[in-house]
């Protein structure tokens, strides 16, 4: 390019700027998304399904986590208040995992023999509340989760961790109920008599006590009857059945042993029983003679006791009738007469049966003596195997009513022993940091490269539109700048 008077221009290039090196300033961002909408779009892509690969890769080098857990609830009455079952003491979380649970646990798992001591398994083991916000303040926790971490390090597959938990379950449960709910079972050893019957202790006082707790148990069979009355134990038999059959023993069984201890005033030693017969009688006697001296003390104040007149009048206001009326002393005086009046009965009948007995031991040679002893044996063993047929077949009922109706009401699986086998969360900040990188260095990379194209398709125009003799000289620096310009001045100048 040249001037009018064909005086050669020397033109200069300043060195680029900043912009022209690449740099990116706020105030262009736009500008250079519009012109490189399709390369960003593109980086941006690519960058994502880079960071969606790393993000795999992590999450796939982070080491699993196994856990079993389940979920129980105490349902029983009060248990929202912290209490046992029984209302005396309070619950303890922990306690569903105590040592004699978990000892028993292993035990019906069948992993005894990978599990071998407990203390190694504790620290695996977890229980923890499970509360809510709406939760009252003073109501306690009733549910709760069991869980067992990383059952491999013991040993333990998905299988025998669930077995685990079923077990720690079940006895946890048995536990609960047998300490604090379970109902009480009979102890048949109160219906034996054998090494038991002494002097003292004869046969018929024996035979009363057996009567005595046979009546308890019969009440305590009807109050499981009428509360209860759909139940029926593995032995067929209802509560309702099984005191009908206690109910036989008392009438039927037992009297008969009674009878026959009565009637033939059988003894474990006669010799004493006689002289323990004569006491007695000697004592009877004279509570007979205190009474009768009592009834006529009483016949003779009351026929003494003067008594108020009633007199009767007609409308005219003359008296139709009068009578004699006892006072209230009168009635007092005769009620007592007529109550001890009974009981000399009760005495005279028991002073018969003394001396009924008396006359059996005297009147009998000790060879007959024995006879009766070994036949009355005989039908009190008789009755005592009834009797233990009997308690075992209640025994069976109040167990299985304790382990199915009692445990089903106490402690309820809310949610069954699982397995899970998963890695650790990578964490959502962490993905979202990680796309967010890898997204940025894209778009600033596609920026950079639409710049850096720009910059040089501006130095190829510009180079274009200069005509070929022109002296092209690129200057250095500001100061080389001048000179040449002013050196071009002054030569043109010249000419």
């Amino acid at each position: 390019m040249s001037n009018d008077n064909n005086t050669p221009i020397v033109l200069s290039v300043a060195p680029q700027s900043e912009m022209d090196d690449g740099g990116i300033q706020l105030k262009s961002v736009w500008s250079f998304i519009k012109l490189a909408f399709i390369r960003v779009v593109l980086f941006c892509a690519v960058a994502a399904i880079l960071a969606t690969f790393l993000v795999i890769i992590i999450n796939q080098t982070r080491p699993r986590t196994t856990n079993a857990t389940a979920d129980i609830e105490l349902v029983y009455r009060d248990a929202d208040l912290g209490l046992l079952p029984n209302g005396i003491g309070y619950f303890n979380s922990q306690s569903i995992i105590g040592t004699a649970i978990l000892d028993k646990a292993i035990t019906d798992a069948g992993i005894s023999d990978i599990i071998t001591d407990i203390a190694a398994l504790r620290p695996h083991l977890s229980v923890t509340a499970v509360t809510h916000d709406e939760t009252p303040i003073d109501f306690f926790a009733t549910r709760f989760t069991i869980r067992l971490y990383e059952p491999q390090e013991l040993g333990l597959n998905e299988e025998t961790s669930v077995r685990l938990l079923n077990a720690i379950i079940n006895n946890f449960t048995l536990d609960l109920v047998n300490r604090h709910m379970a109902l009480p079972l009979i102890d048949g050893n109160i219906f034996v008599t054998e090494g038991r019957v002494t002097r003292i202790n004869n046969y018929a006082t024996h035979m009363a006590e057996f009567r005595i707790q046979l009546e308890n148990i019969s009440e305590m069979l009807l109050h499981h009857a009428e509360t209860n009355p759909n139940f029926i134990g593995s032995s067929g038999q209802s509560f309702s059945a099984l005191r009908r059959s206690v109910n036989a023993i008392l009438s039927d069984n037992l009297q008969v042993v009674q009878s026959f201890i009565a009637n033939n005033a059988v003894t474990v030693d006669d010799a004493f029983d006689r002289s323990g017969l004569i006491f007695n009688q000697t004592q009877l006697n004279a509570q007979v003679n205190r009474i009768d001296e009592r009834i006529i003390e009483i016949e003779d104040f009351v026929d003494n006791l003067p008594m108020y007149t009633v007199t009767i009048y007609g409308v005219d206001g003359l008296p139709l009738t009068t009578s004699k009326r006892p006072t209230e002393l009168h009635t007092q005086l005769w009620n007592e007469r007529n109550i001890i009046t009974l009981e000399r009965a009760e005495l005279n009948r028991e002073l018969a049966n003394i001396a009924a007995a008396i006359a059996i031991i005297d009147g009998s040679t000790p060879a007959e003596r024995n006879a009766i002893r070994l036949e009355a044996q005989n039908k009190i063993a008789e009755l005592e195997a009834n009797i233990a047929n009997l308690i075992e077949q209640i025994n069976i009922n109040l167990s299985e009513f304790t382990a199915t109706s009692v445990a089903s009401n106490a402690v309820r699986v809310v949610v069954t022993p699982n397995y899970s086998n998963t890695r650790d969360s990578l964490g959502m900040l962490l993905v979202v940091v990680i796309y967010a990188g890898f997204i940025g260095v894209a778009a600033i990379a596609a920026l950079a490269v639409t710049q850096s194209k720009k910059s040089a398709a501006a130095k190829r125009t510009a180079a274009e539109t200069i005509e070929p003799d022109s002296v092209i000289k690129p200057m250095q620096d500001k100061n080389e700048t001048a000179e040449v310009i002013e050196t071009a001045k002054v030569e043109s100048n010249k000419k």
